[in-house]
Order: C-alpha cells, then sequence, then structure tokens
C-alpha cells in the first residue's frame, strides 16, 4: 500500500467525521461546556462573570448555606468539581453514548450492496478498508475529546489562573475507553451490517461489563475482609494455642458463580477502570497523591513536612526508616523527619505461663522517656523529656519532647507514637533553634500531623478498596497494566473476528 492510498483512505476517514450531523452537533456542545471556563473565573476570594460581576465565597457560602472549611481552596474544589462532573459523567458516559451512536453506521454503510461493490472493486484489500473505518471512529472522538479538555484547561488557565497538567490525561482516557467499545461496535456492525444492532449490543456490553466489574470488586472486598477476620481470630487465640478451625461448607453454585464472574472479568474489557487510571496519571504528573501510603494498615500521610521532600517510594515496605529531608540543598541538614513501623508482638518471648502482652504505644513511650531521663541526669538535653497526649484532628498521638545541643545551637526534638492493627509506629523530628521559633515548630508540626488518617480501612467501601489496591506495581489482579493490556486485548480480538468475517462475505 502506497502513501497515495494511505492519504486517500484518510481524507476519506475525515471525511466520514466531517460529514456527521452528530459530530457537528457534538462540536456545539463541546464549545457550550468549554464557554464557561472562559466566561466565569475562579479566583482565591471570589468568582468573577463575564469579567464584570465579582461574588465573594463568603456571600455565596451564606446564600447557599454551605459553609467551606478553613483549609480548601474553594476555587480548586470548585474547578476540580467541574472537571470530574463534566469528563467523568457528561463526556465519560453520555459523551461516550452519543459517539458510539454516531460513529456505528461506519462499518454497515460500507457492506452495503451499492457501496460495498464500488469499495471492494478498488485495490485496497478489506483488512485496510474495514481498520480505517475502526480509525475514522477514533478521529471522531480523538478530535472532540481534546477539543473539549484542551479547551478547558486553557480556559481556567487563562481565566481562572489554575493550570492542572494532569487533567489532559483525560482526553487521553475518553480515546482509550471509546477504542474498547467501538472495536466491540465493528464486529457487531460486520456481523449483522445493522447500525441499530451496532448501538444496542455495544450499549448493553457497556453497561454489562461495568457490573461485571462491580460484582467482582465487591466478591474480591467481602474475600479480603472475611480472611482478614479469619487472621485476626487466630491471632487472638495463638497466645492460648487454641486456634480456631471454622467449618467451610462447599457450595457448589457459590464456586460456580465465582468461577463464572472471574472468568467474566478477565475477558471482558475493564471499562470501569478508565476513571481510576486517569486519576493514577494525574497523580503521576501532578504529583497529587498522598506524600506516603502505608496501604497495609492505611495508615496515610497527605502531605509533606513543609519543606521537605521524602527520599524513595511513598508506599514504602519499612524495612528501613521513611526518612523526609530539606527541600532546600543549602537548609541545615540536620533538619530531619524518621518514620518507622514494626510489629507490636514483644521482642522478648514470655516467661512460661505469662501473659503476652503487645507492644501499645503507651507503653512504648514511657520506656522511651525513661531512657531520656536519664540523659537528663547526665545533663545531656537543653530541656525535657516532657510526655504528653497530642491531639491532631480525629488522631490521638502519645508525643515525647525534649530539647538538646547548646544553649547557642540548640535542636527541637520530638517523637511520637501511635498504634493501629498490628503495627506499632514512630516519627521523630529534629529541627535546629536557628531554622524556627518555639511557637513557628508548633505550627510546623501541627501542619504535618493534621494531614495523618489512620486506619481509614474501617471506613472504606468496597470500591474505593479497590482504587487503593489498584496500581501500577499492584498484584497481577489490581494491575494497571493487567488491567489495560487485557483491555485492549479484548479489542485486538473483536477486529480480528471483524476482518475474519468480512473477507468471507462474498458481494
Amino acid at each position: 500500500m502506497n502513501a497515495n492510498i494511505l492519504a486517500a483512505l484518510f481524507q476519506d476517514s475525515l471525511q466520514q467525521v466531517l460529514d456527521n450531523r452528530v459530530f457537528r452537533l457534538l462540536v456545539i456542545m463541546t464549545i457550550c461546556m468549554v464557554a464557561p471556563t472562559f466566561l466565569i473565573g475562579f479566583h482565591q476570594d471570589h468568582i468573577s462573570m463575564l469579567w464584570m460581576w465579582e461574588y465573594s465565597y463568603s456571600e455565596l457560602t451564606a446564600t447557599l448555606g454551605v459553609p467551606v472549611p478553613p483549609d480548601v481552596r474553594p476555587d480548586e474544589m470548585l474547578i476540580k468539581g467541574i472537571q470530574t462532573v463534566v469528563i467523568e459523567g457528561i463526556a465519560g458516559v453520555a459523551g461516550i453514548i452519543f459517539c458510539i451512536a454516531a460513529t456505528a453506521f461506519f462499518v454497515p454503510r460500507m457492506l452495503e450492496k451499492g457501496a460495498a461493490d464500488t469499495l471492494f472493486s478498488k485495490p485496497i484489500s478489506r483488512t485496510a478498508l474495514l481498520v480505517m473505518r475502526y480509525f475514522s471512529g477514533l478521529l471522531f472522538v480523538t478530535v472532540l475529546s481534546f477539543a473539549l479538555v484542551g479547551g478547558m484547561w486553557t480556559g481556567f488557565a487563562l481565566v481562572s489562573g489554575y493550570t492542572d497538567t494532569g487533567f489532559l490525561w483525560s482526553a487521553v482516557t475518553l480515546v482509550y475507553l471509546y477504542a474498547l467499545l467501538h472495536s466491540f461496535s465493528v464486529l457487531v456492525g460486520t456481523v449483522t451490517r445493522s447500525s441499530v444492532a451496532a448501538i444496542l449490543l455495544v450499549l448493553m456490553m457497556f453497561m454489562f461489563s461495568g457490573c461485571v466489574h462491580r460484582g467482582w470488586v465487591f466478591k474480591e472486598y467481602a474475600q479480603e475482609s472475611y480472611a482478614l477476620e479469619v487472621l485476626r481470630i487466630e491471632m487472638r487465640e495463638e497466645g492460648s494455642g487454641e486456634l480456631r478451625e471454622e467449618e467451610e461448607e462447599d457450595s457448589t453454585l457459590l464456586n460456580f458463580l465465582t468461577v463464572l464472574l472471574d472468568t467474566l472479568h478477565y475477558t471482558l474489557p475493564k471499562t470501569g477502570d478508565a476513571t481510576t487510571i486517569t486519576g493514577m496519571l494525574r497523580e503521576a504528573v501532578e504529583g497529587t497523591g498522598p506524600a506516603l501510603n502505608d496501604t497495609e494498615a492505611s495508615v496515610v500521610f497527605e502531605d509533606h513536612p513543609e519543606g521537605m521532600t521524602l527520599i524513595g517510594s511513598s508506599t514504602p515496605d519499612f524495612d528501613e526508616p521513611v526518612t523526609w529531608v530539606p527541600r532546600d540543598p543549602d537548609a541545615d541538614a540536620r533538619q530531619r523527619v524518621f518514620l518507622k513501623r514494626r510489629g507490636r508482638e514483644p521482642e522478648e518471648a514470655p516467661a512460661p505461663g505469662e501473659r503476652v502482652r503487645r507492644l501499645v504505644a503507651s507503653r512504648v513511650a514511657s520506656a522511651f522517656e525513661d531512657g531520656l531521663d536519664e540523659r537528663a541526669d547526665r545533663g545531656e538535653l537543653l530541656s525535657g523529656p516532657s510526655k504528653e497526649r497530642a491531639m491532631f484532628g480525629p488522631n490521638q498521638l502519645i508525643a515525647v519532647r525534649w530539647e538538646e545541643g547548646s544553649e547557642s545551637d540548640g535542636l527541637h526534638r520530638s517523637r511520637f507514637f501511635f498504634h493501629f492493627s498490628e503495627w506499632l509506629y514512630e516519627i521523630d523530628l529534629t529541627v535546629p533553634h536557628a531554622m524556627m521559633g518555639d511557637e513557628a515548630y508548633e505550627e510546623w508540626e501541627d501542619d504535618f500531623f493534621r494531614g495523618l488518617s489512620i486506619g481509614t480501612e474501617q471506613f472504606r467501601g468496597p470500591m474505593q478498596w479497590y482504587e487503593d489496591e489498584f496500581g501500577w506495581d499492584a498484584p497481577w489482579k489490581f494491575n494497571a497494566f493487567f488491567s489495560i493490556g487485557t483491555s485492549l486485548a479484548f479489542a485486538l480480538f473483536c477486529l480480528l473476528l471483524s476482518i475474519f468475517r468480512l473477507n468471507r462475505y462474498d458481494f
């Protein structure tokens, strides 16, 4: 196939898009969704409309009766809300359905008696013609997606001064989602030669695959919750040497449904993962994810200590202490934050007949304070130590504070203790006096710990649990690359079946 034929096929694909009335309608709808981002500005303390009228957020909240938390930027919250509604709701569902309906006739029209005789008499293979019809649909959606996402991004950047580079990935995700569904549409159109059948069956597959995905997530969540509960029971009873053995009734029907659900989930395209993948890409580009996430115990630090950066992964294995260092290379290198995690089982085995006492934050903090008291008696500390229960939002930690060094070059020192589930955590903070006074150090400390969430899996639903498990380096069934690979394999399989069927038509 030479360059002239390829150019002609591309021109044909472009003409298929431009001559489509639904495409023109969707262009108008895209302009209607992009225009408000240029006409309405979301600023740090007010909203402007048509560059003339301004309304403060306090006025709006008083009118609507919806308070804005003091630690939330209302402009950023509103812009992200609009982006979510437009991309995940309007474009990600309704827009994709409109695009499927608009492009479903591409293949059936090609297979109509008169059109097929004309097309297939040309020196172009049927495979090339079908593939170009598929790419005509991709071109259709690519133009609309990048116009929508790029237009909104530009509007928010110019008028509101808000730039979110990760948001641009939404356009790629919309094309990816459509590519999966369009491959099935091409298959149905090739087999049935009916655009109505293609539309109906694709919509049914879209909804069915979403239901299968949700059902599979609920199944995995239930199995994980059951396994954790059995593990907790066994660990509680391990000290007395009595392990509870629960009888499991073998249910043939339940096993069959589980296998069927797994088979459908791994076979069908993972359309429900598109939004999750977009969020992961945005986090990778913008760094919008948590500063540190202990996925094993669901302990999360939303933000880094101010002026500091994390060494290593944001999802550590805790083989070594997690370390934050100053972001500025010229800053005092003694400023450090260390986070350690260890099991709560005692390091020394209990005496025969003695009850096993698991480590708790208060006892470990008291032992640590005793060691500091000995240092204070030897004159090694400037002040302290002092132990107290520190509240940061809903979290209560045991804090031990002291100061060491010399009068002219002292150090603020703090160590915080807390335990959750099977783990005990210790967080050590060191800041030179020259960098922060007492009041500034307390504010710095408070800002860091207010971003701490402990034990959030107790409040997670199945879908939130799945999003936390899903990742680029997660186990294969929660792996993003596996999800994308199997979904693209489904699309390729549909296209190969379409080519196989088309080449056996006799016109």
